[in-house]
């Protein structure tokens, strides 16, 4: 073989094996990204943000959930019931806040804002109680979990904002159409809730038209209000509205309504609408003797793990099941709760104590 052609079969070779061989800077042969703190693209990987997830945990969480939930999740505990130390334990409170889509709607901030959530068994159902973030997400607890939540799914606790998901930081664009909103509820004292806004503003204070007994075409119009309102905060902070129902509509007896918002054509009719609810006014009677009777004892024996202990705070636990469904004088949330019919973490109180028999009575007073 001429000494020419053996060194170009040397160089062909050469080449050969630096083609199979090639592969992205940064990357190993199974195109995994290599080192601890993540790729050449500057990406972190999952290890480095579960460090700095942690870190933020302890040096920020931490201490506001010892401030604020020590009562009820940590020992010793009225009736010593367990398994309730999910937030001082960084794994267990961590798979909360990455059960979710995005920095404000995930399974911790969930639990936070809506006592349903918070307690699948709700013994008070009341946003007054559990709603530890009355400020939102614009400052606070909830905030700091935004911050949170932005460290543990990017690595960068302003990836995101706490008020445009997917939006870079600021709340600049970039996350794509605002929803047009969705109304949340009717509760049982007859306020209609929830929030609106312009999908191509943000910035927009829209009009919610409201109407009972039917949609625009068959329904009467008995209000329109502004969706200006702070809310438990999120994307939405700024445009969630409320209104209360006239008393007519107030008396136990089923209504529908429905909310649109802008406009009160039939795809501006928002998201959830219409909702069917029972409602009631809250018997005088009822208030005074729960306000003489009851709360003061409820005050004395359930401070630690409860608060707002007056009639229309606890009006969700007095009336569910509701009355005819279920619901009486005996079998309501409140009264299994303080009898023992139900698992309650503060133990029973009806020994002893007329607390169960002004309960029925107070019951009776606002249903019968």
């Amino acid at each position: 073989m001429k000494s020419g052609t053996f060194w170009k079969l040397v160089f062909v070779s050469v080449l050969m094996i630096a083609f199979n061989n090639c592969q992205p800077v940064g990357e190993s042969g199974d195109g995994q990204a290599t080192g601890g703190s993540g790729s050449s693209s500057g990406i972190l990987d999952d290890s480095a943000k579960l460090v700095m997830s942690r870190e933020f945990y302890d040096n920020t969480m931490l201490s506001q959930f010892e401030a604020r939930c020590t009562s009820c999740h940590a020992d010793p505990r009225d009736g010593g019931v367990a398994s309730k130390g999910a937030v001082f334990d960084f794994d267990r409170i961590r798979d909360n806040l990455i059960q979710g889509e995005s920095a404000i709607a995930n399974d911790l901030i969930n639990r936070l804002v809506d006592p349903a959530v918070h307690d699948p068994s709700p013994d008070m159902g009341n946003p007054i109680i559990n709603n530890l973030c009355p400020d939102g997400s614009a400052e606070g607890l909830c905030y700091d979990i935004v911050l949170w939540w932005n460290v543990t799914i990017h690595g960068d606790e302003n990836a995101t904002s706490p008020f445009l998901p997917g939006a870079g930081p600021g709340g600049g664009g970039g996350g794509g159409a605002l929803s047009q909103g969705t109304m949340a509820e009717v509760s049982l004292l007859g306020r209609v809730s929830g929030f609106a806004r312009n999908p191509d503003d943000a910035a927009e204070e829209v009009d919610v038209l409201i109407y009972v007994g039917g949609d625009a075409s068959t329904g009467t119009l008995i209000a329109t209000v502004t969706a200006d309102e702070r809310g438990p905060g999120g994307s939405q902070s700024g445009h969630y509205f409320s209104y209360q129902l006239p008393s007519e509509y107030l008396n136990g007896n089923s209504v529908t309504v429905y909310a649109y918002s802008m406009t009160d054509d039939p795809e501006n009719l928002l998201e959830a609408a219409p909702k069917t609810a029972r409602a009631w006014e809250i018997n005088e009677d009822a208030e005074s003797f729960w306000a003489s009777n009851i709360e003061p004892e409820l005050s004395q024996r359930c401070s630690r793990c409860h608060t707002n202990h007056t009639y229309e705070g606890r009006f969700f636990a007095l009336s569910s099941p509701l009355p005819g469904e279920g619901g009486s004088s005996s079998n309501n949330l409140i009264y299994n709760k303080v009898s023992g019919q139900t698992g309650h973490s503060g133990g029973t109180f009806c020994s002893g104590s007329s607390l169960c028999s002004n309960l029925q009575n107070a019951w009776n007073l606002q249903f019968q």
